[in-house]
């Protein structure tokens, strides 16, 4: 059994009401479910560009963490989308569970290389 935190975004919800995020989530905790995990914390970023240079709210808290658990998110770029982005990953030592990107540990040399590609 682990623990995991869960991360969703969209960049524009057009109806203004969360169900995109929110469907990201529900398939999100079905397949942490699936996995036997436990799901902690939940961060969300609605209808914010990862590339408009805006702050994210849930993905600074997400970087702000105390705790070291992996973090569950639909496909990477749902994460991060820019190599600011990522470049403030490893130092906050994240692995990255993506249902769509497979599994990246961020936290090594190897998983900073394979972010980047």
């Amino acid at each position: 059994m682990a623990d995991v935190d869960l991360y969703a975004r969209i960049s524009l919800d057009a109806n203004d009401d969360g169900g995109s995020v929110e469907n990201q989530l529900k398939v999100l905790r079905k397949y942490a479910a699936e996995k036997g995990w436990t799901v902690c914390d939940v961060y969300r970023d609605d209808s914010i560009s990862a590339t408009a240079a805006k702050v994210r709210p849930g993905f600074e808290d997400v970087l702000a963490r105390k705790v070291n658990r992996p973090i569950l998110t639909w496909n990477t770029d749902r994460f991060w989308r820019v190599p600011k982005d990522l470049e403030r990953i490893p130092d906050a030592k994240i692995v990255v569970y993506s249902m769509q990107s497979g599994d990246i540990d961020l936290s090594s040399q190897g998983g900073e290389m394979l972010g980047q590609s």
